[in-house]
């Protein structure tokens, strides 16, 4: 591997954390300095600014995220796939979070003032979060697993914002009983659901 690449790769995975830990606006190119040893010269030769530099933290971050969740979703049925997505997701934050939120969501919050490549990037992360939630409850209706829904894509909303608010909470209470607790009722909505089809299929309705 070549010396500039090593250099970028050590950059992203080193600001990674303190983009985590600190936040967006509360860290600085000088505090990254200081952390990968690299000089000032050299950290501008690879990112032009501290933005540049925050979108690729953040591609970085969302490979990881991908590649665990891809690594625990299992199921036959699209709804054990979801419901095993939704346990993976909790499983995410438990294992690597470190109390520190959603690098995502906390971006997110930091980033929306004003339009940037940073505030798209993130709003394209949980717009594709949405899209995959919401294929699986649409593959899950046409399963006969799930009743119709007015609309899958808000039904998916509904779950980020259960599972980011609870990830936040969790974070402010430095425990994860909110993130548990959520994705626990999130499962048993689903699971009422399916239950609601079976009875009205032995019905005949």
């Amino acid at each position: 591997m070549k010396k500039g690449i090593e250099t970028k790769e050590r950059i992203v995975h080193k600001a990674l954390n303190l983009f985590h830990e600190k936040g967006y606006n509360l860290t600085s190119m000088n505090d990254i300095v200081d952390l990968t040893g690299v000089k000032k010269g050299n950290l501008y030769f690879h990112y032009n600014s501290k933005e540049e530099l925050a979108v690729e933290v953040l591609k970085e971050a969302l490979r990881e995220y991908d590649a665990f969740i891809t690594s625990r979703i299992s199921g036959i049925t699209p709804l054990e796939r979801l419901i095993s997505m939704i346990n993976a997701i909790a499983a995410y934050h438990v294992e690597n979070g470190n109390g520190r939120g959603c690098i995502f969501g906390n971006m997110a919050l930091e980033s929306k003032e004003n339009s940037s490549a940073l505030s798209e990037f993130v709003e394209s992360v949980f717009t594709q979060w949405e899209s995959n939630i919401s294929n699986l409850l649409k593959k899950s209706i046409n399963a006969g697993e799930l009743p119709e829904l007015d609309s899958t894509e808000r039904y998916a909303r509904v779950i980020i914002s259960q599972l980011e608010g609870a990830v936040m909470l969790s974070r402010l209470h430095s425990g994860y009983e909110s993130l548990r607790d959520s994705v626990e009722m999130i499962i048993a909505t689903l699971k009422r659901k399916k239950e609601e089809v079976c009875n009205a299929d032995k019905r005949g309705d």
